[in-house]
């Protein structure tokens, strides 16, 4: 599975010893991105996307800048010091910070405004058929993502990361086509069906 990047803006918070933020936000539209075969396109994540079983399932990290060797927080599989919470308007992370040299780095960094906003980690499941939905609106493709597989971490960055993406192998087009072909498929099964039926 692809591992993705996505970036939350403006949603740090650092009080006291407390660092918090959205990791992701639902329904609200990406900024345009360009996937690596160049097609533009935007994405939404529905609440749907991102469960309770998803952070029951998933060994997630808060790293600084994605840095695997700056962790200021863990959750795994449910627990541990880094507290996810889900609610109506994307996924919320919080953790109290260690009393160490770079865990009060960053609550410096946040505080100043160095740092103001929050990426996450993740992957869907390129088996899981429902997972993603692809349209196209005034020339832009939109991404709907309804069913996120793992996530890996949640990370206060400098530089957002919305300007490129690795959300597919293949290119978008063939992603819609491959989706409409599904379509096609399931219809003329119904025809087939009723036409059974009517025969009888």
């Amino acid at each position: 599975m692809i591992k993705e990047i996505r970036n939350v803006g403006n949603s740090l918070i650092c009080k006291q010893n407390k660092i918090g933020g959205y990791a992701a936000r639902f329904n609200e539209f990406s900024e345009i991105m360009t996937s690596k075969n160049g097609e533009k396109f935007k994405e939404i994540i529905l609440p749907t996307a991102i469960t309770n079983e998803t952070i029951k399932n998933s060994d997630i990290f808060c790293l600084l800048n994605h840095d695997k060797d700056k962790v200021l927080a863990r959750c795994k599989y449910g627990k541990g010091n880094l507290k996810l919470t889900i609610n109506n308007y994307g996924l919320f992370y919080e953790f109290e910070a260690f009393d160490d040299d770079l865990s009060k780095h960053t609550c410096e960094l946040i505080k100043n405004k160095v740092i103001e906003s929050s990426s996450f980690a993740f992957s869907i499941n390129p088996n899981d058929k429902g997972a993603q939905t692809w349209s196209k609106e005034n020339g832009i493709y939109i991404r709907t993502i309804k069913k996120i597989d793992k996530l890996y971490d949640v990370s206060p960055v400098y530089t957002p990361a919305y300007s490129t993406s690795t959300c597919s192998i293949r290119s978008i087009a063939e992603l819609i086509q491959n989706q409409n072909n599904d379509i096609q498929i399931k219809l003329q099964k119904i025809l087939d069906r009723a036409k059974e039926l009517a025969e009888k």
